[in-house]
């Protein structure tokens, strides 16, 4: 079974240029898988940037002046849960 809570998922943009900092509400047990893209509608769009512990984490390397989508999964003993992706444009 598979937890469908619903969470926020918090953008922003930390001074770091080509950078952005994600967020969610911590969830005990659970580890977190962050990915990107920029169209969530294709084939397989997502990039997994990282999977930490920690309910925040920052992703690098992004280009300017582009539209990113950012989402986080969820992954604990219920499965993965993929919630609702964010738009950002970076700066």
């Amino acid at each position: 079974m598979t937890d469908t809570t619903k969470i926020e998922v918090a953008v922003y943009l930390p001074d770091d240029d080509g950078a952005v900092g994600v967020r969610c509400k911590a969830r005990k047990q659970t580890m977190y898988r962050w990915e990107y893209c920029k169209d969530p509608i294709g084939v397989n769009p997502w990039i997994i940037a990282n999977t930490t512990s920690a309910s925040s984490s920052f992703i690098g390397g992004l280009d300017s002046n582009v539209m990113y989508w950012f989402r986080v999964v969820l992954i604990n003993n219920f499965g993965e849960t993929a919630l609702s992706p964010k738009p950002i444009v970076t700066l």
